[in-house]
């Protein structure tokens, strides 16, 4: 069925400001989200009833349901109740700064969050603005605070870096009418970046965070050189990073810390968050040109190692690590090789510090895992883990859990998991099961963790065990 055409006039319920640009959702047995300027503009609505939803930067959002397209006003009028405002000026050596671009970020919930504590890259506002607004003549801006919090205010201008007011708290019953952004003269960091011989100064960038959430990063020279211009004063966090790790502008993230390098890592959960303090190395004053050398000479690894489980060959085996602190939205970096017929293998980690490593053979149904400190001067490190075999019957043949699951437990945070087939007639075998007391369940992956009933069995090394779910 043909939609209809109707008209709406978009404006400010203030009457003494213009709208912003708005999103229109218009929702029915389907839906469309559009842009409209302020003014007169004409809507495409279904001929059912339908709700209108309409959002602008800086005002209450503006809802309406049930809607009958035949019994609307001509115009349809929308007015958006704007927030609150807090004003403030940006200026330059005491001058206004017209036609700058402020933004309003909501701060994230620690006062610094990180994608790697290791690398650097540190945020305190979270990724996207809550309103952007460009400065008068006089330099002076208004943003909406829709609620109490805390917020950061962000300000850039054309032949200036980017200056930043927060974490400030703002609340919409009684906000300031004189925040004040004041742009400086930009500062320039240069040096050398000494790596080690393994690396390819090709793979790499620099890369420079204020904790604003905004790192910038420059290629490294043939002769490990590097330049940033135009800086923020203030601290700066200068570092190395891949070049598959370079964060993009604007991310926020919070940490989740496996294990803490020089305790004992059982002592932290693997789900626990860890506030971490940013580590500057720079501190550049207004108009400075700031000279910096990176020494990573024994800031990256490469894990020599050997692993054995049972007694047959190790060729289709692959080692992997992943940094050991995770990061909320984005990948951490993460590394392979291949294990040799005897488990021998060389890994490069990147990084030193708190490794996750993984062993996985072609297969896939089993996957040998471990949490280590990894050094520029680790020694060679070895697993030798000696596998029975389990016979199990008794189970159900179901789509619901077709799989019998094991999971072992050894010194530390090492732990294997795998997972065989069950047969129609509730039977089935784990193969290489590694020696000791292992639990095993019925269920869908071999990601799952065991369960509180989980059937418990003790495995004897080149030994068949039998166990029976009845």
């Amino acid at each position: 069925m043909a939609a209809l055409d109707i008209a709406m006039l978009l404006r400010s319920a203030s009457r003494v400001e213009p709208a912003n640009r708005a999103r229109v959702r218009l929702g029915g047995d389907e839906y469309a989200v559009l842009n409209v300027e302020p003014g007169f503009t004409e809507l495409r609505v279904p001929r059912e009833s339908f709700t209108l939803e309409v959002r602008a930067d800086g005002y209450a959002p503006f809802e309406r349901g049930a809607l009958d397209p035949f019994d609307l006003p001509s115009p349809l009028r929308v007015e958006l109740v704007p927030h609150p405002r807090a004003r403030g000026t940006v200026t330059f050596q005491n001058r206004p700064v017209a036609g700058a671009r402020v933004r309003l970020y909501r701060a994230t919930t620690c006062p610094y969050c990180s994608t790697d504590p290791r690398l650097g890259l540190w945020t305190n506002q979270e990724s996207s603005p809550l309103q952007s607004v460009s400065t008068d003549p006089d330099g002076r801006f208004e943003v909406g605070i829709s609620e109490p919090g805390r917020y950061v205010v962000r300000a850039e201008a054309d032949g200036h870096p980017p200056a930043d007011l927060g974490p400030i708290e703002l609340d919409p019953s009684r906000l300031p009418e004189d925040l004040r952004i004041r742009l400086g003269i930009p500062g320039s960091i240069e040096g050398r970046a000494l790596l080690p011989s393994h690396l390819d100064h090709g793979d790499l960038v620099v890369s420079a965070s204020r904790g604003d959430g905004f790192p910038v990063t420059t290629p490294i020279g043939p002769d490990g050189s590097y330049r940033f211009d135009s800086l923020t004063p203030g601290p700066w966090r200068v570092d190395v990073l891949g070049a598959d790790q370079v964060a993009s502008e604007g991310m926020s993230f919070s940490i989740l810390e496996l294990g803490d390098p020089g305790h004992d890592a059982s002592a932290h959960g693997p789900n626990e968050t860890k506030v971490l303090e940013p580590d500057w190395n720079v501190h550049l004053e207004e108009g400075e040109a700031g000279t910096f050398d990176l020494d990573l000479r024994e800031a990256f690894a490469i894990l020599k190692g050997r692993l054995r489980y049972g007694s047959g060959s190790m060729a289709g085996w692959t080692a992997a690590s992943m940094n050991a602190i995770r990061v909320s939205g984005r990948s951490t970096e993460s590394h392979s090789t291949e294990l040799d017929s005897e488990g021998n293998f060389e890994l490069d980690v990147g990084r030193v510090g708190l490794e996750e490593i993984t062993f996985s053979r072609a297969a896939g149904e089993l996957r040998i895992r471990d949490v280590m400190e990894v050094l520029a001067d680790s020694p060679p490190k070895s697993w030798d883990i000696p596998v029975g075999r389990i016979e199990v019957d008794g189970m159900t043949s179901n789509e619901e859990s077709p799989l019998i699951l094991f999971h072992w437990n050894g010194r530390g945070e090492l732990t294997v998991r795998g997972s065989g087939t069950i047969g129609p007639d509730g039977t089935g075998q784990l193969e290489d099961v590694p020696a000791g007391m292992v639990r095993i369940w019925q269920g869908r992956s071999p990601r799952e963790d065991p369960p509180d009933d989980a059937l418990r069995v003790e495995v004897f090394p080149e030994a068949t065990t039998r166990a029976s779910f009845q």
